[in-house]
Order: C-alpha cells, then structure tokens, then sequence
C-alpha cells in the first residue's frame, strides 16, 4: 500500500476496539444506500393480465375491411353550422329556411352516412381500425347538429317516417362506434351520439301522428341500439391493452398492425418511471371500472369509481413518481365513464317507455294511465332506472316520466330543452293525443 493510502486508512480505520465502532455504522449507511438505490431503480415483475383481455371475434375477419375509409369519407364531407347563433340552438328550434339551408350544405355528408350504415361489413375489431385514431376527428361535434337538424326538417314537411329513419341512423351510429376498441376516445363519441339520438327521438315522439305498426318498427331497431353494460365492460380491457402498447411498444405481445402508429411513448425504464408498476396502476383502475359498470348507478356511494387518483401527485419521494403522473394523465377521464353510461342507459329507458306510450296512443286515443298498462303488448318488461333500481316515475296528469338522475335524487321531474339534457333529473314529455 502506498504511504499517503496507508496514512488515510490509518486515520479513518485506527487499530484497535475503536475500529469496530466505526465499521458498524459506516456498514448500516452503506446498507441503506443500497436499498435506496435498488427501491429507485428495482420494477416490479410484471402482473397476470389474463383477465383483461378481449373475446375472439364471433367470425374470421376479412383481410381488407373498408369500413374505416367510409366512416372517414363522411366525416370529412360533414359541414359545420354557418350561422354561429344557431350553434346555441337545439335543431328542433331552428327556422325552417335555416333547416333546409344545413342539410342541403350536407347532402354529400348524408349519402357518405347512408353507404356507411348500409355496409354490414363493419368489423369492429379489425386491424384497419388501429392504422388512425379516427375518434379524434374534427366532424364528430357536427355530426349529430347534422342529423338532427335533418330530422326535424323532415318532421316539419309532414314526412314523418323518414325523421324517424334520420334519428334510427344517429342510433345505429352511436352503437356501431360503441363497438370500436381500437382507440379510447370511441366510447366519448358513441355515447354522445346516442344522447342525441335520444333527445331526438323523444322530440318526435312527443308530436308524432305515425300508427302504431310503424312506431313498434322503429321501437324495435331503437331497442337494438341499447348502450350495453358487456361493451363497456370489453371498454375496459380494451383500454388496458391500448396503454399497455404504449408503455411497452413492440414489447407488449401484441399484433405489430395493432400498436398504435403516432402515439409518442414515455421514456421507459429511467429512475421515477417504473413501466410495470405504472401498468399495474392501470390495470387496477380498468378492473375498477370494469366491476363499476356491473354495479348498480345508485351504488355508487361517494361517486364513481372513488378507488381511482384525480389529479393527486405522487410524493417527492416515491420512485414512480413520473409513472404516476403519467397515469393520472392517462385516466384521470375514466372518473366520468360509469356515470355518463349510466345515464346513457336511462335515457334510452325512457325513449323506450315513451315509445310504447305512444303506441299505446296511437292504438287507444288515449295515453295509458300507468306503466303496468304497457306490459306486455308494448313492453315485455317496465325498464328500470338505473339510478334507483325501481321503474321510472310516470306521471300522466303532468304528462311526464323521469328518471331520478346522476345525484339519484328525485326532483318530481324537469322537462328541458332539448330533451333529457338535464342529468340530474333525465325527464321526456308523453305529448298531446289530437
């Protein structure tokens, strides 16, 4: 050993019983500096994901599937609202001239739409789906301005039939694009289209002359457009799978023509950012959301899905504290999914009712005086509430029925326009019998 190291080692290490006295705590800091650095650094195994995987397709799927060219083609044709005092306005509020004016603007945009829904080749879990996030498109928010406006132009020429075909299409669209799970933000789209299908719908109903035969032609191919709790439960995996190939890129096992092209990757495995303890939070939130759709609406005590963060940053100290932040990122929207489906179950309950109202009406002159008088010739069952677990409240001296709402408390009911865009208290009018 060279002097001047022998000297040092000397000094810090002395002969004798002191010696021992310092290795013992220079060996504890040593210690709890390695631990540190391993809890920094060291990433949980990754976790069994068997139970958040999507179910085969019910058929072989085609090699091509033009269905995501078509959906593209007409949302590039729709045409926004000219007049910026009308975009404040339900369609159904609009001027005639107005009316006209729009869909005539739209009329390419209408027959893309019509090749759309004629084409029973749709495909949902194809891998065409995956090659662009059509979800974010800029037509969507037009989309539904165009078809209701469409239909109430139609009503007011007395052509009542095709209204009805126009509020049947935005149905059929909202529950195909339900069907995507190629990209989370299709489930945003297809439940706000299907709340403008039934605002619209309800706005029909209210007036319509149409006999009872053909309400029960459009009440059946309504009832088939019902926002399923087993899709939203399939959301779930979905979404898990979609982040799990953006943690993890080609890593993830998944089909290469499945990873999603342009979606920017954090950069994994760096100190603070722990890919499979971040995919665990995630997978943990998607099974939260998954048990939060099969639970009753008014369950859900403290509101939905409590078990998640919002917006909650991790402590300076944690060594995930970047993957957390980018999970609260990611999901923090996913608060809002169990509540907006269950409102899109109510107010298509109550379209439902309104539907055999109608026909009740339409066959009798005159409104039935209680649900029970719906079951079974127009209803093989009264829908319940989601909010309450009991049926809706019909009241027929106010000519109304409601649901109790987001806040499950009832307020008697609160007819709004458009309709049934009060969440706290979703209510549809039974109309006028001429």
């Amino acid at each position: 050993m060279f002097p001047p190291v022998r000297s040092a080692a000397r000094r810090l290490f002395p002969r004798g019983r002191g010696s021992c006295a310092l290795l013992v705590p220079f060996g504890i800091v040593l210690l709890v500096l390695c631990l540190l650095a391993w809890h920094f650094w060291h990433d949980m195994p990754p976790e069994s994901d068997e139970d958040l995987r999507l179910p085969p397709p019910a058929s072989p799927l085609p090699e091509v599937n033009a269905a995501p060219l078509k959906l593209r083609a007409f949302l590039d044709a729709v045409r926004s609202v000219q007049q910026l005092s009308l975009r404040a306005l339900p369609p159904a509020d609009w001027d005639t001239p107005a009316l006209s004016a729009h869909v005539r603007a739209n009329g390419t945009a209408l027959d893309n739409l019509r090749d759309l829904l004629e084409d029973a080749d749709w495909h949902p879990r194809h891998a065409a789906w995956f090659s662009v996030d059509l979800s974010g498109h800029e037509g969507w928010p037009h989309v539904i301005f165009l078809l209701q406006a469409q239909a109430a132009y139609l009503a007011r020429r007395g052509e009542e039939a095709e209204a009805f075909t126009a509020a049947t299409d935005l149905a059929e669209l909202s529950r195909r694009v339900l069907e995507l799970t190629a990209w989370p933000g299709y489930v945003w789209r297809a439940q706000d289209l299907g709340a403008g299908a039934a605002q619209t719908f309800a706005e029909l109903l209210r007036q319509t002359r149409l006999d009872a035969a053909t309400l029960a032609g459009f009440q059946e191919q309504f009832a088939r457009c019902e926002p399923g709790t087993e899709l939203m439960r399939q959301y779930c995996a979905a979404f898990y799978l979609h982040e799990k190939k953006c943690l993890l890129g080609d890593q993830s096992g998944e089909p290469p023509e499945t990873l999603p092209p342009g979606v920017p990757l954090p950069r994994t495995g760096r100190l603070r950012f722990k890919v499979n303890t971040t995919l665990a939070l995630v997978a943990r939130a998607c099974r939260d959301l998954r048990d939060e759709f099969s639970r009753p609406a008014y369950a859900a005590a403290g509101g939905f899905l409590t078990s998640l963060p919002h917006g909650r940053p991790a402590p300076f100290y944690d060594p995930n504290r970047d993957g957390v932040a980018w999970f609260n990122d990611r999901l923090g929207g996913l608060r809002q999914l169990a509540e907006r489906h269950a409102l899109a179950r109510a107010r298509h309950g109550l379209v439902r009712v309104l539907f055999a109202a109608r026909r009740h009406a339409a066959e009798h002159r005159r409104l039935p005086a209680s649900l029970g008088d719906l079951v079974p010739a127009y209803l093989a069952a009264v829908p319940v509430d989601p909010f309450t677990g009991e049926p809706f409240v019909f009241d027929p001296v106010r000519g109304l029925i409601y649901s109790a709402g987001a806040d499950c408390l009832s307020s008697n009911g609160r007819a709004s326009q458009p309709p049934l865009s009060d969440d706290n208290e979703p209510t549809v009018r039974l109309g006028r019998i001429d």
